[in-house]
């Protein structure tokens, strides 16, 4: 039997008073939906007045998309006797539509059990529907971005227990996602390697970001890894979690390995080359040294035999009885012979007559490029008594006042 409006009205006169109290949206519904009593909280939600809602079915506030669920809720409710909870958009007076979290419960007639009203109560949830979208949006990008990172990441809480890995973690650790949380991050890496990593976290909790460097870590096969470690903290609600980034560098530090030993391997040679290098170069010098000396030797030689075993005889020809034709070839011999014995000699007499012979050999042996050095070594002498040649040379060819390079000079002669 269907209640008249003003039925409805003298049931519900006392309630408004009451409900003006609560903070949620109220409303009383008939078992098929025909709105019968709305509080004033419902109202401001609703936007609409409570004439303009009483006797209206709530079902055609209700967006399209929920309103199947919303009835096969509601016959749920009258079926079961049960709490209903749901979340629905509805249609405000403006036009746009918010999400209401609703719970209701039937009021039943106490001889008969049917559901006489459906009392629903509410509130409106848009802000927080639209935080949850957000944060929804934002845990995928995070998602997306964590498990499209080339690099293993893992996100541990500021006591070192990992709470998430990428798929790339889990390739480097040997470990499953599910292995790996609740794992601490000390655990992956060896002995040797925990003061380090706890230095390096307390650099991280003043810096917020931090290049860890290179680290070697433990994988489940207990096969170990060399890596690349950067770790930067950010913070969720009030908590401070920490985003380390590790990258393989066990080819790296294989091919910087192999071209230190190269490195290596090639600076020993050079060592070795420039030693053999060093020591062709002595005993190139030597074998010049000794290569001067006996051109010196074999000249001396030379001229001495000339003058001891030729000449005499030349100067006897020359006291005999010649015609002209033979004085002639007589000088011409001897002239040659001149030249024979020592060109260089012959011109240093030419410049100057008063060298001594020892002087003309050193003479000789500065212009074959010898050092002061390497001449008081061939001859045995001292350097001082070289020097002490050399300046009586440069004084008898008149370069004591002069920055002529003796050498130089001695081979324009």
């Amino acid at each position: 039997m269907k209640s008249s409006r003003k039925e409805n009205e003298g049931k519900f006169r006392y309630l408004p008073i009451m409900a003006d109290y609560v903070t949620e949206a109220i409303g009383i519904f008939d078992p098929q939906g025909k709105l019968l009593f709305a509080n004033t909280a419902l109202e401001r939600m609703m936007g609409w007045k409570m004439r303009d809602l009483i006797g209206r079915n709530a079902f055609y506030k209700i967006h399209s998309d929920d309103r199947n669920r919303a009835f096969e809720q509601l016959q749920h409710l009258i079926e079961t006797e049960k709490d209903v909870i749901q979340q629905i958009r509805f249609k405000t007076k403006k036009g746009d539509y918010i999400w209401v979290e609703a719970s209701g419960n039937a009021v039943r007639d106490k001889k008969t059990g049917e559901p006489t009203y459906i009392v629903v109560s509410g509130r409106d949830i848009s802000k927080r529907k639209e935080a949850e979208a957000a944060l929804q949006a934002s845990e995928q990008v995070y998602r997306a971005m964590l498990d499209k990172s080339p690099d293993a990441t893992l996100i541990r809480d500021e006591h070192g227990k990992i709470i998430d890995a990428n798929p790339q973690a889990t390739q480097l650790f040997g470990y499953s996602k599910k292995e790996l949380i609740g794992k601490k991050l000390l655990h992956l890496y060896p002995p040797e390697e925990h003061d380090r990593l706890k230095n390096s976290f307390n650099k991280l909790k003043q810096t917020k970001r931090t290049r860890e460097g290179d680290f070697t870590i433990v994988t489940k096969d207990k096969q170990r890894v060399c890596v690349d470690v950067n770790a930067s903290c950010f913070n969720v609600g009030d908590k401070v979690l920490i985003k380390s980034i590790f990258r393989d560098i066990t080819e790296q530090k294989k091919l910087q390995e192999e071209l230190r030993k190269a490195k290596k391997e090639l600076e020993a040679v050079v060592v070795e080359r420039t030693m053999e290098l060093m020591q062709a170069n002595t005993a190139l010098k030597v074998l010049l040294s000794h290569q001067n000396k006996e051109k010196v030797e074999n000249e001396e030689k030379l001229s001495t035999n000339l003058r001891n075993q030729i000449l005499p005889y030349i100067q006897e020809l020359k006291k005999g009885s010649l015609n002209d034709k033979h004085t002639a070839c007589i000088r011409l011999l001897e002239k040659n012979l001149q030249g024979i014995m020592s060109e260089f000699v012959t011109q240093l007499k030419s410049s100057t007559s008063n060298l001594t012979p020892k002087e003309i050999q050193v003479s000789s042996l500065i212009k074959e490029g010898m050092s002061t050095r390497e001449i008081a070594r061939f001859l045995n002498v001292s350097r001082k008594t070289v020097d002490v040649f050399r300046y009586n040379i440069r004084k008898k060819l008149g370069l004591n006042n002069r920055r002529e390079n003796l050498m130089s000079h001695l081979l324009s002669l």
